[in-house]
């Protein structure tokens, strides 16, 4: 993910999501923050679940940790950050959008 992604990502929350230019900003860089510190480390973060709970979750994306899996096995949506979670061994998704820290 770089810059143009990151504002490609706000105009996204903007259209889609209602965010005002402001909040769409804040998030967007929010998830580019998230992704960027998960390539190097484990990252304890939280997200607003489907039926509005919410969960912190201890993820990575970092090569040494993850296991080797077909990556067409998951699906790659823009709007979907895909993590592997360290607790339950397994990888998980949230909407982008819904990330709270």
């Amino acid at each position: 993910m770089n810059r143009s992604n990151v504002f490609k990502l706000a105009w996204e929350f903007v259209r889609i999501h209602n965010f005002t230019k402001s909040e769409a900003l804040k998030q967007a860089w929010k998830n580019y923050k998230l992704v960027k510190q998960m390539k190097k480390e484990i990252v304890c973060f939280m997200y607003k679940k489907a039926d509005g709970n919410f969960r912190t979750a201890w993820g990575t994306l970092q090569d040494n940790i993850v296991p080797e899996s077909n990556p067409a096995l998951r699906k790659s949506l823009d709007s979907v950050q895909v993590y592997f979670d360290t607790e339950a061994y397994g990888w998980r998704s949230f909407r982008k959008e819904l990330l709270v820290a």
